[in-house]
């Protein structure tokens, strides 16, 4: 796919370190990184080297210590919690690898939740919640509740949630992290068929397999990018 010039999310020099008692723990020394509009940028590297603490700076969820963040030409930096919040509900749509799918509500509520969020009518909402279940093969479980489905729907049904507010960029963090291989795969299959219909992806994974399917790679150990290359799709 191609991409467009100018950056979707641009981070220089950024460094984030975690204190506990005495020690001080660097997560991120330095990260220069760039994702652009089209982008399927995978990031891998060994447990411990940072990179789902990339993903949760990159979704506001986390913030920094040093250097910069622009998220489509905003800068994250001076954002107060409630600020950060609303830019998330807008721009980023995040899956994470235990689904965090809430039990107490349908398929069609959950995925719903970030429309409700932003005040949206119940109208606008029904519509594009349908929209996204049929985009990941959900409709027909709608009704259902988390704990009635297996992993990989479960999944789906979080990556419909992502999908839901029209995110510029989506974040995925281990996606196939519970799940067995067949439904690992099929899950993989949903984000290449999302990534061509024009979705923006940085997915965190530790299995070689997947990161193949990305056209980038992103390398990191110790906190920072070892390599960074662009890669024909598998």
């Amino acid at each position: 796919m191609t991409t467009t010039t100018q950056p979707l999310v641009q981070v220089q020099n950024l460094h984030k370190k975690f204190i506990q008692g005495s020690t001080a723990t660097l997560a991120l020394q330095g990260i220069d990184l760039s994702i652009y509009q089209g982008d399927f940028a995978a990031i891998t590297g060994p447990s411990g080297c940072g990179k789902s603490t990339l993903l949760n700076i990159l979704g506001l969820l986390d913030t920094f210590d040093e250097g910069s963040y622009l998220l489509s030409g905003i800068d994250t930096r001076p954002l107060s919690v409630n600020q950060r919040a609303r830019i998330r509900n807008r721009h980023i749509g995040f899956v994470f690898q235990a689904f965090h799918l809430i039990d107490t509500i349908s398929v069609f509520d959950n995925v719903a939740l970030p429309l409700q969020h932003r005040g949206e009518r119940q109208s606008s909402i029904k519509a594009r919640v349908e929209h996204c279940l049929e985009q990941v093969g959900m409709s027909h479980r709608h009704d259902f509740y988390p704990h009635q489905l297996s992993g990989g729907q479960q999944q789906r049904v979080a990556i419909a949630r992502a999908l839901v507010g029209a995110p510029e960029l989506l974040l995925v963090d281990e996606p196939t992290g519970n799940l067995d291989s067949k439904n690992g795969d099929a899950v993989m299959q949903l984000l290449l068929d999302l990534h061509r219909s024009g979705t923006s992806i940085v997915m965190v994974t530790h299995d070689q397999r997947y990161s193949r399917c990305a056209n980038r790679h992103i390398q990191l150990l110790d906190g920072q990018v070892l390599a960074a290359q662009q890669q024909e799709v598998a």
